[in-house]
């Protein structure tokens, strides 16, 4: 999603399907809702979906990635709301400390908002039983500056949200 957001000018549209299905009749997986008769849940990919809907911008920001492998990051700048967002997957085993730099940028606020999607491990899931084992946690994002360091969970999709003054 990172990559299809980070090439928006020629990405045109994506989707995911399916969308919905019932514990006792489905014809394959993955889906986004899983529900019976009487409950409903939503999977990780579902709170993924939900993260880039909620946090999309205007313009997309120059990122680059250095040193890490298998981490990726995204940018982009939310003209209304006048915030950077920040995008970052990392699906590795171990905590990434990165350092941010947000070049080009007055005016950043200390305080800003982070939403985490985390799990254990690569295999944790949501379900009927347990339909809150992976969902999206907002904290509060403190210590932010146009240059900062954020350590990212193992097994995590993170958005921080940062207010500045004036936009990139």
């Amino acid at each position: 999603m990172t990559g299809l957001e980070r090439n928006a000018d020629v990405v045109r549209m994506s989707s995911y399907a399916p969308l919905f299905a019932h514990v006792d009749g489905w014809q394959w997986t993955p889906n986004l809702i899983w529900c019976d008769n009487l409950r409903v849940y939503g999977t990780p990919s579902y709170f993924a979906q939900q993260l880039f809907s909620r946090n999309r911008g205007d313009r997309v920001l120059p990122t680059m990635v250095l040193g890490a492998k298998r981490f990726y990051a995204n940018a982009v700048w939310d003209e209304h709301a006048r915030e950077v967002i920040l995008k970052v997957v990392n699906p590795g085993m171990m905590p990434v400390s990165a350092a941010i730099k947000l070049a080009g940028v007055a005016g950043v606020s200390d305080q800003g908002q982070q939403f985490e999607l985390a799990g254990n491990r690569p295999g944790d899931f949501n379900s009927l039983a347990a339909p809150n084992s992976v969902i999206t946690v907002p904290s509060a994002l403190e210590g932010a500056a146009p240059d900062f360091d954020h350590t990212f969970r193992p097994y995590s999709f993170t958005v921080l949200r940062i207010p500045v003054r004036a936009k990139p």
